[in-house]
Parts: structure tokens; C-alpha cells; sequence
């Protein structure tokens, strides 16, 4: 086969992995930095799977070209001529079904199987296209079919006559190099890591990063974990949204504010720079009001951490990584549960493109995103008209931090939202890597702040730490103060004694402990603590102790019990205040699972003061005590408390990843896991 038309097949088949926008975020999220081996090994195979490709579809079309020419006789040559044909038809439809996979992947994030045979079937029904086709796409079907026979055909005629056995050999040499690295990857892959290694890439490498891989090799070696059966689930069914709501009796009506603060460590609160507090506001809050200095983010990034806030609900649902293509499982987001409940809402936010499409609402009254320019129907509650089309990019983060205070601000006055109740969640992003310096604001006393070397979000050498924690230390103040200023102008409005005030982080921050930076990536105290402060709770509620261990799956119950209403069915996490809250176990005894899809795959359990973690990619586990994390104890102690705390995780894992495998239809009858009850020693909150 002529070698340009080698290359030409080898382009068009580059051409949609680097055009179809959800293949490139897909990829660039499963593989961050091409830190997953397997997959950028995989990746890197591509050109010898495209070879391996052509040169089989020309032996194939070669053989059929031969079988023609060597035809003689009227009877023969139209019995060769239906073999040609059939033989051009299916390479045809194979390049056919190509392109129907990547549609699907830019609609799913998953290539089409053999699984999904059943399609083709639906397909053939050309009613059915029409029915639930826009014409548009079906003549974009009709031009993929022709285009695939074109192909075909110039593969047909390009393809060398194969009219004897012997004109095998050449062939078939070639392709045996080009699919022998494949052969290889395959036999490493599978027997050079363990079963739970595996199926933490092994369904990217067979579902999400070429449709031939998902064609040819899932059905021989899929790595999907073994699920449970319905039975051994520990799940109940749930109310309807509906029923709960015509349950609820009158509440009172608080307004709810919640700050979710981009990378906050819990120890910054009572961090001191030379004798000045960091965050002044909040220090004193957490001293004043209610605070959880044991509290975990359920993941160590912003799009797991929102999510599992927002929902109430642990964010593992996958054995890759989750991009919310397919948000039909149970859940009801905060704001859109006060929503129905007559309350106005806003969120105020940066988020992921994919984070979007779950915390984008009808419940909400106001979504403003700011990755991305203020959208025209929402620029009469922007105070400063010179940020108007101008790419948030191109604006400092303190500015647009300060911007959503006075969106904020305008949006809780405008008149016609009346004395209705109101929730808003306001994101603070400016504290995010590299901790980009607030131009108005005194740095003097935070040391060293001047990055004079290129400092690298996956890594950067140790002297540089210093520097760039005072830098993230000055973006702290900074937050601190934008906390203080929506105090403030809350009680300018006479609303904050009627406002429940929230404020934590989406998760911590790593500065070279333990050799690691930023955020991501392995499952370290540093990069999960985060404050977590209630402000404005009613005196009689009875609260959690202090020392209780708490996440950000219990922030959306703990908000429901403050407001006086019932728990949820499909929340995961627990109600930290209350009337009377009696739980099975002791508090002690509490499970808190940890999830990381990032840079690795990583599980984690917290039963305080344990912090224990297990890398699915290797199997490797970790073992620290929060309480004392240079404590020792026995060899046979450690061994006892890796087992049960594997134990348990390995439990919750199974337990999540089945429910969320189960058939949409059946899986929406039930709440999702909840493998622990908490118990608590009560306390009156007297203040």
C-alpha cells in the first residue's frame, strides 16, 4: 500500500483525538500530566494500532482483490464481484462504526463496544433517526456513510493484488511488528499489577482512549471491579423529593451564606505572622461561634470537594475518574432542596467546565461562573461596567474575588426578591496557586513574597516553599478580609442575626511535606484539613462536640438541621446539630471515606486517630496517627489496624461503586450507601 496513503490514514485517524473537545479534557483529567503510566503508554502505542489497522484492512481487501482477478468465467466473476463487495461494505461499516464512536464519546465520554451492538439494530430502523434525530444530524450521519464507503474503496483499490499464499508473508510480517508492542503493553499490564491496580486504568485504557481499543480488547480483558449484587447492598429505598417536602411542617426561615475558600488549610485559622493573626475574621468566629477543627475535605480538589458539599453525597462513584456525563443517579443538590422550599438562591462561583454540569440548576436564581465572561442577561448587577467583556483571564483574582462581593451585595438588593428567604454560596479563588499577590494590600509582614523563579503547580524545588507559602499566607489575609466585608455588609442590611454563616475550604494545601506540593494528589492530612465554621446557629440546637470528625458530605445535612428540617434520604453524610440526635456508635468510631482521581487513584478511611490510605494503582497502603503522627506502636497494633481499616474501605468502595452501577431505573428507588451511623456525646451549645 502506497506509503502517502499510509500517512493520510494514520492523520485522519490523529485528527479527532485532538479536535473532539471532551477527548481532550477527558484525557487531559484521567492522565494529568501524563502521570498515568498506563494510559500515556497506551496513548503512546496509538500509531502502531493505526499501522497494525491499515495494513490488516489492506490484507483483508488484498485477498478480495486477488480472488477477483483470478476469477474466470461468468459464474465466478459474479460470485468474486459479491465477495469484493461484501468485503469494501465491511471495511465500510467498520470505518463507520469508527465515526459513530466518536460521536457517542463526545456525548458519553465512552467509545462504543461490542456491547453496544444492540445500537446498530435501532439504527437500521430509519424512522427511528428520524424520530429522534434533528435533520442536521442525520444528513451528518448520511455524509459519515459516505464517507466511510469512499475510504473504503480508495483502500480497496490502493491495496496490493494478494493472489497466492506466499504474498502473505510480507504482510504478515509487518504486522507483526506492529502489533507486537501492543501484545506487550497488554502482558504488563495485566500481569504487572495487581486487580485493583488495574481497574484504575485499565477501563480509561479500554474505554476512553481509542475506539479501537474499546472494540477489540475490552471484550477480552475488561478490568471492571467485582460488583455487588443487589442483595448485598447496604442501601434503602428513598423518599421521593416530593414527599419530603409535603412532610415539612412550618421552619424557620434563616438565610444561609456559605464561603467555600479555595485551598484552605485548617491549621491557617490560628496561624500567627509575627504575632498578627493571618485570618483575624475567622479566627475569632471559630472562637466565638461553632467550629470543627476535625474536619476533612472528602477529596483533595475543588470539583470533587463542591460537588460532595453541594450534594451531601461522597464523591466516588466511578473507578475513573468522574466527569459528570451522566448525572441521573439520586441526588438533590442544597440549593435546589431551599429552592422548593421558597427560598432564593445564588451561586457564585469558578468552577471546571464539568463541574458545571451538576451544579448548574433551574434551582438556582442566579449562576454566575466567573471562568468565563459576565453573560449579558446578568450584567446590570455589575457595580464596575470596565470588567464588562473583558475575559476573566485577564482580570486579578483579589479583583474578581472582590466582584462577586458586589454582585453579592447587589443581587440581595434588588426589590422585587422581597423579605423571601434567601442561600448563597460564594467561592473565593484567589488563595489558588501560585498565590497571585492582592495589589492593594500591605504584604510587608509576610516575609519573602517575591517568586523569582517559575514556580511549577506539579512541582518545584524545596527553597522555593517559604516563598510561596508567604505568598499563600497574604492571599489567606486577603480572603479574611473579603469574609469580614460580607459579614459587614450583611449586617449593614440588618440580615446577618437572621443568616446561618458558613465558611471552609474545599480542601488544603501541600508545601513540600512529605516531598509533595499543591493539591490532587495523594491523600495527606495537609491536603484534606480544612476549617469548617458555623456562625449564627440557634442557642438550643444541640451540636457535635469539638473534637467530633466531621467532612464535607455533613455541611448540606448539617444545614437542613439547623433550618429545623427533616434529614434527607440521599444525603451520605450526618446532621452535625440538632433537636435530640442519638446515633448507634461512638463517635470515635466513626468512618470517613477520602477519595483522590487526579494525579493517582487513591482511597482513604479516617477513624480518628487514624489516617489510613491505599493507592489503587499499586496497592501500597499508608498508616498515620493524626493525633500523634510520630507515635509508635506495636508491629501486631499496626498490622490490626491496617486490616480493619483495609477492611472498611474496601467495603465502602464495593458498596459505592455498585449502587452507582446499577440500572438507572433501579438505582433511583434508593439512597445511596450509608455504611456508618455516628454516634456522639451531646452536648447543650450555651453560649
Amino acid at each position: 500500500m502506497r506509503r502517502y496513503l499510509v500517512l493520510l490514514y494514520v492523520a485522519l485517524q490523529v485528527i479527532p483525538c485532538l479536535l473532539v473537545p471532551s477527548y481532550v479534557e477527558n484525557m487531559s483529567l484521567q492522565n494529568f500530566a501524563g502521570r498515568n503510566i498506563p494510559v500515556t503508554i497506551a496513548l503512546c502505542l496509538a500509531p502502531f494500532v493505526w499501522l497494525f489497522e491499515v495494513g490488516s484492512l489492506a490484507m483483508i481487501l488484498g485477498v478480495a482483490k486477488g480472488f477477483f482477478l483470478k476469477a474466470r468465467g461468468g459464474g465466478r466473476r459474479i460470485g468474486s464481484l459479491l465477495f469484493v463487495s461484501s468485503m469494501v461494505l465491511a471495511v465500510a461499516a467498520y470505518f463507520f462504526v469508527l465515526c459513530a464512536s466518536w460521536y457517542l464519546f463526545s456525548a458519553t465520554q465512552t467509545f462504543l463496544g461490542v456491547a453496544e451492538a444492540r445500537t446498530f439494530a435501532f439504527a437500521s430502523d430509519f424512522t427511528n433517526l428520524t424520530r429522534l434525530m434533528s435533520a442536521s444530524e442525520v444528513m451528518h450521519l448520511g455524509l459519515a456513510a459516505f464517507v466511510s464507503a469512499v475510504s473504503a474503496l480508495v483502500v480497496f483499490l490502493a491495496a496490493p493484488s494478494i493472489e497466492r499464499w506466499s504474498d502473505l508473508r510480507g504482510p504478515l510480517g509487518h504486522l507483526r511488528l506492529q502489533g507486537l508492542p501492543v501484545l506487550l503493553f497488554l502482558g504488563i499490564a495485566f500481569f504487572g499489577y495487581s486487580k485493583e491496580g488495574r481497574t484504575t486504568f485499565w477501563p480509561v485504557v479500554i474505554n476512553q482512549t481509542l475506539p479501537q481499543y474499546t472494540l477489540f480488547i475490552r471484550p477480552i480483558l475488561s478490568g471492571a471491579p467485582t460488583l455487588l449484587t443487589r442483595n448485598e447492598l447496604q442501601i434503602n429505598k428513598a423518599k421521593s423529593l416530593d414527599t419530603y417536602l409535603g412532610e415539612i411542617q412550618a421552619f424557620p426561615r434563616k438565610n444561609v451564606v456559605l464561603f467555600i475558600v479555595e485551598a484552605l488549610r485548617a491549621d491557617v485559622v490560628e496561624q500567627e505572622v509575627h504575632g498578627v493573626s493571618v485570618m483575624p475574621f475567622l479566627r475569632k468566629l471559630a472562637q466565638e461561634e461553632i467550629s470543627f477543627p476535625r474536619a476533612f475535605a472528602q477529596a483533595p480538589e475543588t470539583d470533587y470537594s463542591q460537588v460532595t458539599i453541594y450534594s451531601g453525597q461522597y464523591p466516588l462513584r466511578s473507578s475513573v475518574r468522574d466527569l459528570h456525563s451522566d448525572n441521573s443517579y439520586p441526588h438533590v443538590l442544597i440549593y435546589e432542596l431551599l429552592s422548593r422550599l421558597g427560598y432564593r438562591t445564588a451561586l457564585i462561583t469558578n468552577e471546571w467546565r464539568f463541574t458545571k454540569r451538576v451544579t448548574k440548576s433551574p434551582g438556582l436564581d442566579l449562576y454566575l461562573d466567573l471562568e468565563f465572561p459576565i453573560p449579558p442577561e446578568l450584567q446590570s448587577l455589575v457595580p464596575n461596567s470596565s470588567v464588562l467583556g473583558v475575559s476573566p483571564q485577564k482580570i486579578h483574582p483579589a479583583h474578581l474575588d472582590q466582584l462577586k462581593l458586589s454582585i453579592l451585595e447587589h443581587w440581595l438588593d434588588m426589590p422585587e426578591h422581597g423579605n423571601r428567604p434567601f442561600f448563597a454560596c460564594i467561592f473565593l479563588y484567589s488563595t489558588h496557586f501560585p498565590y497571585n499577590l492582592p495589589p492593594e494590600m500591605d504584604i510587608s509582614s509576610f516575609g519573602d513574597v517575591d517568586l523569582q523563579n517559575d514556580a511549577n503547580f506539579f512541582g518545584y524545588p524545596k527553597q522555593l516553599a517559604v516563598v510561596l507559602k508567604n505568598r499563600y499566607l497574604a492571599t489567606a489575609r486577603f480572603a479574611d478580609s473579603l469574609l469580614e466585608q460580607a459579614s459587614s455588609s450583611l449586617h449593614r442590611r440588618n440580615l446577618l442575626e437572621n443568616t446561618i454563616f458558613i465558611v471552609t475550604g474545599d480542601h488544603g494545601e501541600l508545601f513540600h511535606e512529605y516531598g509533595e506540593v499543591t493539591h490532587g494528589g495523594r491523600l495527606r492530612p495537609e491536603a484534606l484539613q480544612v476549617p469548617l465554621v458555623f456562625g449564627g446557629l440557634d442557642k438550643k440546637l444541640v451540636v457535635a462536640p469539638r473534637e467530633a470528625v466531621v467532612g464535607h458530605v455533613d455541611i448540606s445535612p448539617t444545614i437542613l438541621a439547623a433550618l429545623g428540617l427533616p434529614p434527607l434520604d440521599l444525603h451520605q453524610g450526618e446532621a452535625l446539630v440538632g433537636d435530640d440526635l442519638e446515633y448507634a456508635q461512638s463517635l470515635g468510631q466513626r468512618n470517613l471515606f477520602l477519595t483522590s482521581q487526579g494525579f493517582i487513584h487513591e482511597d482513604g478511611v479516617i477513624r480518628w486517630p487514624w489516617l489510613f490510605t491505599k493507592n489503587l494503582r499499586s496497592s501500597a497502603t499508608t498508616l498515620l496517627n493524626l493525633a500523634g503522627r510520630g507515635e509508635a506502636i506495636s508491629e501486631a497494633e499496626e498490622a490490626k489496624t491496617r486490616e480493619v481499616l483495609e477492611g472498611e474501605l474496601d467495603r465502602f468502595r464495593a458498596q459505592q461503586l455498585s449502587f452507582y452501577a446499577l440500572p438507572p431505573s433501579v438505582r433511583a428507588e434508593y439512597s445511596p450507601p450509608k455504611l456508618t451511623a455516628i454516634g456522639k456525646v451531646l452536648k447543650g451549645h450555651e453560649k
